[in-house]
């Protein structure tokens, strides 16, 4: 038992640990097809932003992301990716791999 009055410290945490995984690589794919990934890395979706070119959502593609695959190879689970989305094939083919 613990005592009346008694001081406890509570830590808390997401429920991941320190569980490392390696940094996707979601250029060229769809919105729903990178979060499909994400789940199965237990990764989250921050920032999610269409350029100008977008029309139809459904049909945009990735052409960046933070952290880059190249930048950093390991997160930990629970971490944010942002994604940035367009329709424009040239800006997907100018941003592959950089």
């Amino acid at each position: 038992l613990i005592a009346k009055g008694t001081t406890l410290d509570l830590v808390l945490g997401d429920g991941y640990g320190n569980v490392k995984v390696e940094v996707p690589d979601l250029y060229n794919l769809t919105l729903s097809e990178a979060l499909f990934i994400l789940k199965g890395s237990k990764l989250i979706a921050g920032k999610i932003e269409y350029d100008g070119t977008v029309v139809d959502s459904a049909e945009a593609k990735i052409y960046k992301q933070d952290p880059h695959p190249l930048d950093v190879l390991e997160v930990n689970q629970g971490d944010v990716i942002d994604l940035y989305l367009t329709a424009s094939e040239h800006i997907i083919e100018q941003n592959l791999r950089k």
